[in-house]
């Protein structure tokens, strides 16, 4: 009898939050994993920049260093894989234009040059971003859908656009057959930039407080849930050439959140009368951006407040999952409120 070869598939970005989940899940379905991330990344094990080379080197076959502002580093991935599972992306609201386009479309752009027309690879699949739709303030549809037009609001969002389309136009050229997710607020253990301020914002305070009419919502994917997704769509047929948003059933607002943070911090929460959050904000973006360009121009550091994660706060965000769901995904979190105890556990647990 002829033993099957496991199928290959390379990860980008693996050590990272969500490259690693991917490498887990890929793990325990069998497959030969190439894992691959830029030097910095293979050196420790770091929780404030959530790289976990240690766990990923115990489940890779071959760990690779790469930079995607480096083409030329790209020739040490093999040349032939059944999957490729781009996570690698610069996730800052604070990088200039020109880094986020030199990492995340021109260094898509080469990483697909080296599998274009590959008669192995079976799918390209592509992490994109939930942000790139816009804000629902300039929407006459608030609820997200796949078929909208992207409308990104700012350099990291447009660069994750651009990546996409991307990969669009290879898959157009008959080079590739991709799928593509567009993850919204992703958290769980392991979580970093974004996930781990959402978590320990309110570590610490001995009062929660939040406006009545603090009624937007937050949307929410579960690492897990996303990992399980990618490779489920990626051998899914129908998945094809298709774009998803990966979002769980969670509906909750932002009052809500609070609220329930409170109760699992142990400390009082208190609804404070309603203001008008978007004059706020809108009142206070023009300081907030020369502050935040202060930072980063002048004193070469990152603002510790970013003006267009700021911005998301008085929205209401929904996003469909129907299109997800109609391909027989199911959730393992359908609701956060189920993983956020041992999400803030692991926090705690992981100093």
């Amino acid at each position: 009898m002829v033993k099957k070869s496991r199928e290959v598939s390379l990860v980008t970005g693996a050590c990272g939050f969500i490259g690693s989940h991917v490498v887990e899940v890929l793990a325990a379905a069998g497959h030969e994993i190439i894992a691959a991330d830029i030097e910095a990344a293979w050196k420790t094990d770091s929780i404030p920049q959530a790289r976990y080379p240690s766990l990923v080197r115990k489940l890779a076959s071959r760990c690779e260093t790469i930079d995607l502002a480096r083409p030329e580093t790209l020739k040490v991935l093999p040349a032939e894989v059944d999957y490729v599972f781009h996570v690698a992306s610069l996730f800052s609201y604070s990088a200039t234009w020109d880094t986020l386009y030199r990492v995340n479309v021109e260094g898509t752009r080469a990483l697909l040059a080296r599998y274009a027309g590959s008669a192995r690879l079976k799918r390209w699949f592509q992490v994109g971003a939930g942000g790139v739709y816009g804000l629902p303030s300039e929407r006459q549809n608030r609820v997200f859908t796949e078929d909208m037009a992207p409308n990104p609001t700012n350099d990291y969002l447009r660069s994750k656009w651009e990546q996409e389309f991307t990969v669009m136009e290879a898959g157009k050229r008959g080079e590739i057959q991709w799928t593509i997710v567009r993850p919204t607020t992703v958290y769980g253990p392991r979580g970093g930039y974004g996930a781990r301020k959402l978590f320990l914002g309110m570590n610490g305070m001995a009062v929660v407080a939040g406006p009545a009419n603090l009624k937007g919502h937050i949307p929410f994917i579960h690492v897990e849930d996303l990992a399980r997704a990618c490779l489920y769509l990626a051998q899914h047929p129908q998945a094809a050439n298709q774009v998803f948003n990966l979002n769980d059933d969670t509906d909750m607002t932002n009052l809500e959140y609070m609220e329930t943070m409170a109760r699992l911090l142990h400390v009082p929460f208190v609804k404070l009368p309603p203001v008008p959050a978007r004059k706020l904000v809108d009142a206070l973006m023009p300081a907030l951006r020369f502050q935040h360009q202060f930072c980063r121009d002048v004193l070469k550091k990152n603002s510790p407040i970013e003006p267009d994660m700021i911005a998301y706060f008085p929205e209401d965000f929904r996003y469909s999952n129907e299109k997800l769901k109609k391909t027989g995904f199911t959730f393992r979190y359908p609701d956060a409120r189920m993983a956020f105890p041992s999400t803030l556990q692991w926090y705690r647990d992981n100093g």
